[in-house]
């Protein structure tokens, strides 16, 4: 993990952090998030992918083209699910989840959309740090979106009441 964040940001984690969390925040199956401090005393989060999953992603992916090309060879009604096309599709939507620079950027719009809310704060890119295999983000704290209950007992509105008029092209 050290080795994948120094790679990535041209930089010893000495040099990058005061402080670094080798213990993950949270783990999935691409990516793990640690928490960190910057020299300046800003506490932030790092998600980076796991050491080579792109690797271990590609070999999977050639995997599902292989059962999905025998699953239609076999299976004579395989033209209802179309296993292939299924495969392509998981194909491009894995292979985007690879890059954290496209998260990053969702994460930037999102922010700029709610930026005057006053009920959901989405944390700040720290974009010089941010590459294809690492993302740094300004660390938050607040409710999960999950976490419904929590939500609830704050009494927060979670529907939007939003009337959408759309013109209409009648002569």
């Amino acid at each position: 993990l050290k080795k994948i964040v120094e790679r990535e940001l041209g930089d010893s984690i000495e040099n990058l952090f005061d402080e670094f969390d080798e213990t993950p925040l949270a783990a999935a199956s691409l990516a793990q998030v640690h928490s960190a401090k910057l020299k300046n005393g800003k506490e932030i989060v790092i998600k980076t992918l796991r050491p080579d999953i792109e690797k271990r992603v590609k070999t999977n992916l050639r995997l599902l083209k292989a059962a999905a090309k025998v699953c239609t060879y076999f299976y004579s009604e395989s033209h209802r699910i179309k296993p292939v096309e299924v495969v392509k599709d998981y194909e491009s939507t894995i292979l985007r989840e690879l890059d954290l620079r496209l998260e990053a950027a969702n994460t930037n719009l999102t922010r700029k959309n709610f930026a005057n809310s006053e009920e959901l704060y989405i944390p700040e890119v720290y974009w010089e740090m941010t590459t294809s295999r690492v993302m740094v983000l300004e660390e938050i704290d607040g409710i999960p979106c999950t976490d419904i209950e929590e939500i609830n007992k704050h009494g927060i509105n979670t529907v939007s009441y939003t009337h959408l008029t759309l013109p209409t092209n009648r002569e």
